[in-house]
């Protein structure tokens, strides 16, 4: 009978948490890529989304509840390495956090991208080289026009890859 009570109450909670209103919050970072030749990304089990834009500085932005990770950005000679900080939690019931990357149309370096069960989904990136690494995450690759190398390595996830070529009549 306790049993059954301890059952009972772990379920409420358990759904009181999740309709609980939690207000989403973001955190904006910005930061120059210039004389920048490597950016590194490790977005860990968030889901990552990475674009170029018409910027002028790349733009890295959390969308999450709160009390959750928060952005981190390490610069180094020529590299930038932006990951996110974790905070840890016994329950993790509710909306994900999702990291956007906007990277200014003009740079013309290398972009790293590792995770583990994240989801990434690239949209017309404008580099020199792309280099993806991940171990359960799905990759997608939207592109209008590929001029970049672009090298993807997934353990168990799967890769999409969709080109649409503008044509001129």
């Amino acid at each position: 009978m306790n049993k059954y009570y301890f059952f009972l109450l772990f379920v409420g909670m358990l759904f009181l948490s999740a309709c609980s209103n939690n207000e989403e919050k973001e955190d904006l970072r910005t930061i120059s890529l210039e004389e920048v030749d490597i950016l590194h990304i490790d977005h860990g089990s968030t889901t990552l989304k990475v674009e170029s834009a018409n910027i002028e500085s790349l733009e890295a932005s959390l969308l999450m509840n709160n009390n959750g990770p928060e952005i981190v950005i390490e610069e180094g000679k020529q590299k930038i390495k932006i990951r996110l900080k974790h905070v840890r939690r016994m329950l993790n019931i509710g909306r994900m956090p999702q990291l956007s990357i906007r990277i200014p149309t003009q740079y013309e370096g290398k972009v790293t991208i590792d995770g583990s069960s994240g989801n990434v989904k690239i949209r017309n990136l404008n580099t020199q080289k792309l280099n993806i690494k991940g171990s359960s995450g799905n990759v997608a690759l939207d592109y209008i026009e590929i001029n970049s190398d672009i090298n993807v390595s997934v353990k168990s996830g799967s890769v999409h890859f969709n080109s649409k070529q503008l044509l001129e009549i």
